[in-house]
């Protein structure tokens, strides 16, 4: 008797616990997290944000092309002037279960719209749902009659913490709803300086940095496999973790290097051995030194430890 099999169990992943950045100087920090169990790594997103209010918004000029993290399970857009918004085309929603989700932003949301138009009206509902941190919540459910054409707009608090928003149709037979610029706003404007970065161990080191700056970071785990030619055999991400808030220091201390020899390299790490600042050349000032802490100096063969007052 040949028997096989594979036995497997659902393993589930919980966001991570971002932890306070290490190592801050006037150019660099290192981030830092909590690992969580059955992760095999994670994305590291780094950005600034202004107080400038900025405003997302998906009018479907691409079709079934959407935004950066973006997604539908639709497949279908209308050309018609008559059930798109400002101009066509506009996403058509046809089969119960169709939805459009937006990214999960990097900030709170101030408000929502969209415009709604409708060919059908056989008891069918449209429900918005918010992203509130740890779930998806309804905060309207829309009775779809024949023949509807609004604008819904919803305002939001800080205390809401929406950052991300699910229009889910419902319908008992067939029939088409409509939908065309979706447009969230924030109360300010955020600069992405690392994108999901993937990285398998809990802390990274952020380089070339501005000083006296504010960075903000967080992280998704991921319990994504790879094969060996490295395509991804599963992966289930969770959502971002808590956000961290890091001002660098000061313009740091300048260090003048002179090398033995032309276009040596010279690199300088933390007492964790990550890597702070590198370049090359014979004459050159390092100027991205942390101040009162012990680094590591390798030029070339030679190797110090210095501590810049």
């Amino acid at each position: 008797i040949n028997i096989s099999g594979i036995a497997t169990h659902e393993v589930v992943i919980v966001p991570p616990v971002a932890k306070m950045a290490q190592q801050v100087t006037g150019y660099s920090f290192v981030a830092n997290w909590e690992a969580v169990p059955d992760a095999t790594g994670y994305y590291l997103t780094v950005f600034t944000a202004t107080d400038q209010e900025s405003t997302i918004k998906e009018n479907f000029a691409n079709g079934l092309n959407l935004l950066g993290g973006w997604t539908t399970n639709a497949n279908a857009t209308t050309t018609s002037t008559t059930y798109s918004g400002d101009a066509p085309p506009a996403l058509a929603l046809r089969t119960n279960g169709d939805y459009l989700q937006t990214d999960m932003f990097n900030s709170q949301a101030t408000s929502l719209s969209f415009i709604l138009k409708s060919s059908t009206g056989y008891n069918c509902k449209l429900y918005v749902n918010a992203w509130n941190g740890t779930e998806f919540v309804k905060i309207d459910s829309i009775d779809i009659i024949l023949g509807l054409s609004d604008t819904l707009i919803y305002n939001f608090t800080e205390n809401d913490n929406y950052s991300a928003f699910k229009l889910e149709y419902s319908t008992p037979t067939s029939g088409n709803i409509f939908i065309d610029d979706v447009a969230v706003t924030f109360a300010n404007t955020i600069n992405i300086i690392i994108s999901n970065k993937w990285v398998e161990g809990t802390s990274d080191t952020i380089t070339g940095l501005s000083a006296e700056t504010d960075y903000y970071y967080k992280v998704k785990a991921s319990d994504k496999k790879i094969r060996p030619d490295s395509s991804v055999v599963y992966e289930n991400i969770t959502s971002f973790s808590n956000t961290i808030h890091i001002k660098t220091n000061e313009p740091s201390a300048v260090v003048p290097v002179f090398a033995d020899e032309p276009n040596s390299i010279v690199s300088v790490y933390n007492v964790l051995g990550q890597l702070l600042f590198q370049t090359s050349g014979d004459k050159f000032a390092i100027n991205q030194l942390p101040k009162k802490q012990m680094l590591i100096v390798k030029l070339g063969n030679k190797t110090m430890k210095i501590v810049v007052n």
